[in-house]
């Protein structure tokens, strides 16, 4: 499926198991449930391949579901106050945004930030016992927002913590990048 331009809106159940480009100032709202779904070893993203921005609204659930080798990318701009539960796979996130609500990390699963500025604001949890990885980007962690997965991962970027929130992840693996 190709969005060049248009809006997608979702308020009932939605399944995607397929490729989806977008750009051209696209803008995806989910006020509802989306689920990513696919076959073992298989990559599907939201390609913010073409000029102009796009962006993803989130506030129902994102459900990331197939097996521990199916890999899906956001790269548009993610804005977030409702919840993304990854179940299994890898969730990558690109585009940076601004997120509140809940980030759960099933085991086995990881939720990647790659690039781009995110902003996780008071009222913003990560959890779970999957990994939370930030491999590229800056991520600022402000306000109350709390990060308690199993593992974080900085392999690149930047993270900052600040504000009265809690960095308490079961273990802290750090390859690359800075941690403030």
């Amino acid at each position: 499926m190709t969005l060049y331009g248009g809006q997608l809106f979702n308020s009932g159940a939605l399944t995607w198991a397929a490729a989806l480009a977008d750009g051209y100032g696209s803008v995806i709202n989910n006020s509802a449930t989306i689920t990513i779904t696919s076959a073992a070893g298989s990559s599907y993203g939201t390609l913010n391949n073409a000029d102009g921005t796009a962006v993803f609204n989130n506030s129902g659930t994102l459900w990331m579901t197939g097996t521990n080798t199916t890999t899906a990318t956001i790269a548009d701009t993610f804005y977030k106050s409702g919840t993304v539960n990854v179940t299994s796979g890898t969730l990558i996130l690109n585009g940076g945004g601004t997120e509140t609500g809940a980030f759960t990390v099933g085991t086995g699963a990881t939720n990647n930030l790659g690039g781009g500025t995110f902003n996780f604001n008071s009222g913003t949890s990560i959890s779970g016992e999957g990994a939370f990885t930030i491999s590229g980007g800056t991520v600022n962690f402000t306000g109350t927002s709390t990060l308690t997965a199993a593992t974080l991962n900085i392999t690149g970027g930047t993270a900052n913590f600040s504000g009265t929130g809690s960095l308490q992840p079961g273990s802290l693996n750090m390859s690359g990048g800075a941690l403030h």
